[in-house]
């Protein structure tokens, strides 16, 4: 890893491509307005049945006669080809010169309004993060609109992002249908909005305009349309522009770009008390030539600290999928818990060396690809046999897992996705041992933990104090998500992680750092594009803030589980969900979950839970102080 600190200066992201990229990207300020705004609206089941049924023969219509559409093509960007992708280079070579910016103002439009009386809106999608690809005007109100594939793929269509001018006056409905979604929307057909980022509302309102889910008439449905094996899917909305002439873009999640992460990196590093408290390197250089930037998070030089050399690793990455932008702002929410000024950010960096990768796919991101990097690999499927040419961001990772653990104990790896078709934030991790659990650790012939434990390292955050019954070790790695569970007042799902290893992830980064690196404790974590199904929140999607919340959750929950009582009380009600108590125990938790937990009632009554569920404060949560409880009780307060 070079010791060259990185320093983006503004000149506009490599992409790797022939195509433009305008510079400089748009500015979007992320301002959450009220939680109203943010409502889920699922419709009936029949009426949702009957709406699409009728959407699928108007379909049918136009393909059998095609001249009663206007079928006009009013946006086409050319497929871009991938230049001198793989031309070898090292770590330190320098990557080829930076193409000339490029404004909006010198692009030639790709449709131009013939007078005052063309409503035809003006599309654009020639921005960092951009995917469309193209549109077609089928009536004067109406376009089908085409995404492109990622990178060097024929497939992976999901993530949007563009921009139309030209929008008609208020109150006038535009009808978008993206023609050629490669995922069905079921998240859409729970009442997911698309967002819509308006330039006239935010200059007469910048203090409280930003991202609205204005979008209506939303439908999602298979088209009789196939790639390859693949069916495709239309997803059609419905906007009312509230201006005329106006600006609009429109996206699947909350944009996060590789310009903003370094914008957010530099302003950290000018914070005069954060910047003590991280340092940012180069990691590697991606295909394209961008510096993937690696963050080590502890506490530098204090003689109170424990021992540098004593510190324990924890490993933090995010956004190996570009599409799945709402691992960002997580991302964004534990880097500024971890460099905050709390007491509790404070313990973690005395006691824990962090490594925080915000973006393992700056090059996808950049050019708008949903799940793939540039040369056309899903990244998180190679983690097993990472190519040093073709995937060098993972071969650096995992470089950068193997060295820490050679010089500590890496008790922890976390790497943040964005899932699409389910609700909630929840975890996928392993079992580490017992029925079910792993095997194959570098080194111990075992699961990560035993591996760890047979050298006389650390297995767990605290060493598993809380293990004392057979079966238990079976229990060690949902001890973390459960008490996420316990003190997110229903942010985050518990009975929505997993802990198997399905068909086809043994080469992922959750898997690969726990057999072959060894190390005990790692995760996926994911955050829906909509909202909770549970809690005060239930109904409506998540805002920037609240992601980054969770993130900061996350952080918390770490130093919970440092605390053996903590470990001890979580294991004891694990196992009572595994046993005859389940049914009670469960209630309880939904409980607790759905309307969040008593004020400051402390109990420590032995009783057995088929007595006690719904009556005690759950015992992992009784730890927590009233300002925390305060702090992270209401998460409606986060926008």
């Amino acid at each position: 890893m070079s010791s060259k600190t990185s320093a983006p200066g503004p000149e506009p992201p490599r992409t790797g491509i022939d195509a433009p990229l305008v510079w400089p990207p748009p500015d979007l300020p992320h301002v959450d307005p009220e939680q109203a705004e943010f409502l889920l609206e699922p419709e009936p089941a029949d009426r949702r049945a009957a709406a699409i049924a009728a959407l699928q023969a108007i379909d049918a219509e136009r393909l059998t006669a095609p001249g009663a559409s206007l079928n006009r093509v009013v946006f086409d960007l050319p497929l871009p080809s991938v230049s001198n992708l793989l031309n070898a280079r090292s770590e330190r070579a320098e990557p080829a010169p930076p193409p000339p910016p490029v404004t909006l103002a010198s692009l030639p439009a790709r449709y131009t309004p013939q007078g005052d009386n063309d409503a035809t809106l003006v599309f654009e999608s020639r921005f960092e993060c951009g995917n469309l690809r193209r549109a077609v005007q089928v009536a004067p109100f109406e376009y089908d609109l085409l995404l492109r594939t990622d990178t060097n793929t024929n497939s992976h269509t999901r993530w949007f992002f563009f921009s139309v001018g030209n929008t008609p006056g208020p109150l006038e409905p535009v009808k978008f249908n993206i023609v050629n979604m490669s995922v069905d929307g079921s998240l859409f057909s729970n009442g997911m909005r698309p967002l819509v980022w308006s330039r006239a509302a935010h200059a007469r309102d910048p203090t409280r305009s930003g991202w609205r889910r204005t979008a209506r008439h939303i439908y999602s449905y298979p088209n009789g349309q196939r790639r390859k094996r693949q069916a495709l899917h239309t997803l059609t909305f419905t906007v009312e522009f509230a201006h005329a002439a106006d600006v609009c873009y429109f996206a699947f999640g909350y944009p996060y770009s590789y310009t903003t992460l370094c914008a957010h990196l530099s302003a950290l590093e000018a914070d005069p008390a954060r910047a003590k408290r991280f340092k940012r390197r180069t990691l590697c250089r991606t295909l394209a030539g961008n510096d993937v930037p690696v963050l080590t998070v502890t506490t530098f030089g204090a003689v109170t600290a424990t021992a540098l050399e004593q510190r324990r690793g924890i490993v933090l990455t995010a956004r190996v999928h570009p599409g799945e932008v709402g691992s960002s702002w997580m991302m964004l929410g534990m880097i500024l818990f971890l460099t905050g000024p709390s007491i509790e950010a404070k313990m973690l960096r005395d006691n824990f060396i962090f490594k925080i990768v915000p973006m393992l796919n700056p090059d996808g991101v950049i050019v708008g690809n949903h799940r793939s990097s540039l040369s056309g690999a899903d990244l998180n499927r190679h983690w097993r046999e990472p190519s040093r040419l073709l995937h060098p961001v993972i071969y650096a990772i995992k470089e950068l897992v193997r060295a820490l653990t050679a010089e500590r104990d890496v008790v922890l790896f976390a790497d943040l996705h964005a899932h699409s078709k389910k609700s909630n934030v929840f975890m996928y991790g392993l079992e580490t041992g017992g029925a079910g659990g792993t095997s194959g650790a570098s080194g111990a012939g075992g699961d990560g933990a035993a591996a760890h434990e047979a050298a006389g390292g650390v297995g767990g955050l605290a060493g598993w104090a809380g293990v004392t019954e057979p079966g238990d070790r079976r229990l060690l790695t949902r001890v973390l998500p459960y008490v996420i569970w316990r003190t997110s007042h229903g942010a985050f799902s518990y009975l929505d992680s997993s802990f198997k290893v399905k068909r086809g992830k043994d080469a992922t980064g959750r898997v690969v750092v726990h057999r072959e690196l060894g190390v005990p404790l790692s995760y996926t974590l994911e955050a829906t594009y909509a909202g909770p199904s549970a809690g005060p929140l239930a109904g409506t999607h998540f805002t920037c803030a609240q992601l980054q919340l969770i993130g900061s959750l996350f952080c918390a929950a770490l130093l919970d589980c440092c605390s053996p009582h903590v470990q001890t009380e979580a294991l004891r009600e694990l196992r009572a969900l595994g046993s005859g108590k389940a049914a009670a125990m469960a209630a309880a938790l939904a409980a607790a979950a759905g309307g969040g937990v008593d004020s400051e009632t402390d109990t420590s009554s032995d009783e057995d839970d088929e007595d006690t569920a719904g009556k005690q404060r759950p015992a992992v949560v009784r730890r927590a102080s009233s300002g925390r409880a305060t702090r992270y009780a209401d998460f409606s307060r986060s926008s």
